[in-house]
C-alpha cells in the first residue's frame, strides 16, 4: 500500500495518490507543478485577462485550474471552479467576479496546504519514497 499523507485542508490526499499511480513522489510533483502553474499565477493572470476583457482567456484559465485541482485531489476548489467557468460561458459577468473571489480563496487554502506538506517533510516519508 502506498504510503498516507498527513491531512491536508482542501485536499483528498488519496484521490490525488490514485491520480499519481500511487506514488508519493510523483505526487509531491503533482503537487509542486500545481503550485507552480496556477497558485503562483492564477490571480493575476486571472486578473490581467479581467481587465483586457478576454472572456476566452479567463475561461481557458479557469478550466485549467478545474481540471489540475481534480488532479491532485483539490476537489473544493476543482467544483468551485467548475461553477465558475459555467458562469463564464454562459455569460454571468454581472456575478462572476463575486464567485472568482471564491475561487481565489479556496485557491489559497489548497496552495497553503502544499506548501506546509513540503516545509513538513518528514525522514519517514523522504524513505519510503526511495523504497
Amino acid at each position: 500500500a502506498a504510503p498516507a499523507f498527513a491531512e491536508l485542508p482542501g485536499i483528498d490526499t488519496r484521490q490525488g495518490m490514485h491520480y499519481a499511480n500511487d506514488k508519493p513522489g510523483l505526487y509531491r510533483k503533482l503537487l509542486s507543478v500545481f503550485v507552480e502553474s496556477h497558485g503562483a499565477t492564477f490571480a493575476a493572470d486571472f486578473a490581467a485577462a479581467r481587465s483586457s476583457g478576454d472572456r476566452r482567456a479567463v475561461v481557458r484559465l479557469v478550466h485549467s485550474l478545474k481540471g489540475a485541482a481534480l488532479v491532485i485531489g483539490a476537489q473544493g476548489l476543482s467544483e468551485s471552479a467548475r461553477i465558475f467557468e459555467e458562469m463564464c460561458r454562459d455569460e454571468a459577468w454581472g456575478t462572476i467576479y463575486t464567485h472568482a473571489d471564491r475561487v481565489i480563496d479556496d485557491l489559497s487554502v489548497v496552495c497553503t496546504s502544499i506548501g506546509r506538506l513540503v516545509a513538513d517533510e518528514s525522514p519517514v516519508a523522504s524513505e519510503a519514497d526511495a523504497a
